[in-house]
């Protein structure tokens, strides 16, 4: 990993953590991951553990997303791979299941169902991984061209995503 990488991902460790610890403690944790892989997104759950969304290289040479799972000091406990994507963002429901968006191409995107269209270009794109890792509990390609670089959930269970050049044929649902 370049020193830049590894800034960054301890910063943003540094960052998120805060919130759960006294003012006057800052705990710093150092997430090694990899010598090809770029931090991409931070968030907790409930419970305390840190998600880490990374964009790694694998030794075959392809680019790779990669998830893990740390409990509250800094152990990890699990981790999930899937198809290349980019801007990226994450949050944990009340469940503690896993909610990323971003944006993808179709080609090596894991979905759980067809897309609305053919999807030829750059999408954005909602997932959720189970609390363990374990698997997808659904991934779906929204209309393309669209970036999706922000998510939010409410107490409900509400899937909120933001994001940018959104296409004009985007589902809306309520």
């Amino acid at each position: 990993m370049n020193l830049s990488s590894a800034v960054r991902v301890c910063l943003l460790a540094a960052a998120c953590h805060i919130a759960a610890e006294a003012a006057n403690q800052v705990l710093l944790r150092y997430l090694d991951i990899g010598d090809q892989a770029s931090a991409r997104s931070l968030t907790t759950d409930k419970t305390g553990n840190l998600f880490t969304i990374s964009a790694v290289t694998d030794i075959s040479g392809r680019t790779l997303t990669r998830v893990i799972k740390m409990d509250a000091n800094g152990r990890p406990l699990a981790s999930f791979d899937f198809g290349a994507t980019f801007n990226t963002a994450a949050a944990a429901d009340s469940h503690g299941n896993l909610v990323i968006v971003g944006s993808a191409n179709r080609n090596g995107f894991p979905l759980a169902s067809q897309p609305f269209a053919l999807i030829t270009d750059t999408a954005a794109f909602v997932m959720m991984l189970d609390t363990q890792l374990h698997g997808i509990v659904f991934s779906k390609l929204l209309s393309a061209p669209a970036n999706a670089n922000a998510v939010a959930l409410d107490v409900a269970g509400n899937i909120y995503v933001a994001g940018d050049t959104t296409a004009a044929d985007f589902p809306p649902h309520p």
